[in-house]
């Protein structure tokens, strides 16, 4: 990656992390929404997308963090048909549709895919939508640098049970402060074939916590552990400390709604009842 490309990078980060991380979870979380809690009529992260894109637009892309949210179909011999795509619960802005330069062709801008995190060993969130089975029980996780080597000397393997449901995944490898990371999330329905496999990718960075958030997290709410992480824009922290929250007390009514309007904030609306499923090793 050129300076020109990293320095392309830096601002592009800085303007998702200003908009995303900070403006729309102190939008969609409420404090009043643990004593009084009712659906949003509209999602505040619509207008935030669409200020960031703009920002997007006369960017560059090279050297940005792109990435897929979403997984399509696996073709392996073990991937049945599903309602729902292999997700990961990460910020994405979706790439738009454009003409060619030469207008013979419609071209999509790429999905920008990045959340940050002050843990070394962060945790991450991804929903499986298949019937755990002998046959079909293996995710892979591969972590790679910013510029695009391996970090691990082989791909995690991931045992998963109990799906369809959102599992949970901590990184046992230490990330660095500052560093880029490039991860791929997939689901092995066909070992030998990997292309045929059905995953997602994104982009990690873990940062020092601010004077701000170590302020915040002495004197925080144990009610609500994952608001100095949101406020702050600390994304991987914020869905990890409310969604035990919200496993632990299925049914507190806030809880519900906090993570309703967090899924849809990433795109995930379809994903409000999945359940999350103590599954790994």
């Amino acid at each position: 990656m050129s300076l020109i490309q990293c320095a392309r990078l830096k601002k592009l980060l800085s303007f998702f992390l200003a908009f995303i991380a900070c403006l729309v979870f102190c939008s969609v979380f409420q404090p009043a929404a643990l004593a009084n809690p009712v659906i949003a009529q509209s999602n505040p992260i619509t207008n935030v997308l669409q200020r960031i894109r703009g920002l997007l637009t006369s960017t560059p892309q090279s050297g940005a963090p792109t990435g897929r949210t979403k997984g399509g179909a696996g073709r392996g011999r073990f991937c049945p048909t599903t309602q729902f795509s292999v997700s990961a619960l990460v910020p994405s802005i979706q790439g738009n549709e454009q003409n060619s330069q030469d207008g013979s062709a419609r071209v999509a801008e790429p999905e920008i895919v990045f959340g940050t995190t002050v843990e070394a060993n962060p945790t991450f969130w991804f929903y499986v939508p298949y019937q755990a089975e002998e046959s079909l029980r293996t995710a892979s996780f591969v972590l790679l640098d910013d510029q695009e080597r391996p970090v691990l000397p082989e791909p995690i393997l991931i045992s998963f049970s109990n799906t369809p449901g959102i599992i949970r995944f901590q990184l046992p490898y230490s990330l660095a402060v500052n560093q880029l990371y490039n991860w791929y999330f997939s689901i092995l329905c066909d070992p030998l074939k990997p292309s045929r496999n059905s995953g997602v990718r994104g982009w990690i960075q873990r940062v020092d916590p601010s004077t701000e958030l170590l302020a915040e997290l002495e004197h925080r709410d144990s009610v609500r552990p994952y608001m100095p992480y949101a406020e702050n824009g600390i994304w991987f922290e914020a869905v990890t400390y409310l969604a035990r929250s919200y496993y632990q007390n299925a049914d507190n009514s806030a809880y519900q709604q906090d993570w309703a309007d967090l899924l849809d904030s990433i795109g995930l609306s379809e994903l409000r009842n999945a359940p999350i499923v103590d599954c790994c090793g």
